[in-house]
């Protein structure tokens, strides 16, 4: 089904303003979000080919963070949120990346916005700790309620849908071989709490990593963060190692969202995949951190 452009802004305009009222209308497919950092920075939401974006700017608290920590922040987020990098400049933010399918009339867009900004919220009362300010400007709760917890998902019957050949390794775990040129990568989809769906695959683990080769990744992971669309790089971290996973978290997705998900970490594995893997050389990632910080420093 195609809506025209005007409606399509239109009906967005709608859903952005009942989730964070003072969201105002900037251009075609551009909004400035009624919603605030600490430092009263508008977030922004903007139309990029078939993907609806959302950012707010965290430069406000630029001096408490590293980019290793947000990493390991990453894992817990909810939704589609994640920290990232902002590509043009040398701050993080708070994104998501909603896929723009207008084939059920953009039916799970308006939760989806809305669980967003919510997750905005919580990411920054996070961010600026238990005392801080949390954003201004987003509701209060959701709107369109998800199905009881006790509906669980039929998560083997959405991933036929979507075409991806899986194979179930429990009642509640899948394996699905993802698209990625020259390697072999496999996703696993869990259903987590009968409605809270996680796809992941696994990039790199190292049995140790020096502070250099942590700020390396920090920038190389974070900046891809910022480029590839829906899903999140993260971080675990124990005594004795470290693990770099790409995930995508989905709450009751429909299968058209969950075949963009398995897109999606195709994508981030094609695109990051070896080269994460290669910051286990520590050479390697002295070097990428050298020219990072010269090209922010040019930035600056």
């Amino acid at each position: 089904m195609k809506i025209p452009i005007v409606e399509r802004d239109s009906r967005i305009s709608g859903w952005l303003s009942q989730a964070a009222p003072g969201t105002r209308k900037t251009g075609c497919g551009r909004w400035d979000l009624g919603l605030k950092n600490g430092a009263g920075i508008a977030g922004s939401a903007f139309i990029d080919d078939d993907w609806f974006a959302l950012c707010l700017p965290l430069e406000d608290a630029g001096a408490n963070w590293d980019d290793w920590s947000l990493l390991k922040r990453n894992r817990d987020l909810a939704g589609l949120c994640k920290f990232a990098r902002d590509s043009s400049k040398c701050f993080p933010q708070l994104r998501a990346d909603l896929p723009l399918d207008c084939r059920d009339g953009f039916g799970s867009l308006p939760h989806r916005i809305l669980e967003t900004l919510e997750g905005f919220r919580g990411a920054s009362e996070a961010w600026q700790g238990a005392s801080g300010t949390p954003p201004a400007g987003i509701a209060q709760s959701v709107g369109t309620a998800g199905p009881a917890p006790e509906e669980a998902m039929d998560v083997a019957g959405a991933l036929k849908e979507t075409g991806w050949p899986f194979v179930e390794r429990s009642p509640r775990t899948y394996v699905v071989d993802l698209e990625v040129r020259d390697s072999f990568a496999q996703a696993i989809v869990e259903n987590q709490t009968g409605r809270d769906i996680v796809a992941g695959v696994d990039a790199a683990k190292y049995e140790s990593l020096s502070d250099g080769q942590r700020q390396a990744l920090g920038v190389f992971l974070l900046t891809a963060c910022g480029v590839f669309r829906m899903a999140r790089a993260s971080v675990l971290e124990t005594e004795t190692s470290a693990s770099v996973r790409f995930e995508v978290r989905l709450t009751d997705p429909k299968p058209a969202e969950l075949g963009h998900a398995l897109a999606a970490l195709s994508v981030a594995m094609d695109l990051c995949g070896r080269e994460t893997r290669c910051f286990e050389d520590r050479q390697i990632a002295e070097t990428y951190l050298l020219t990072a910080n010269r090209t922010n420093v040019e930035k600056e």
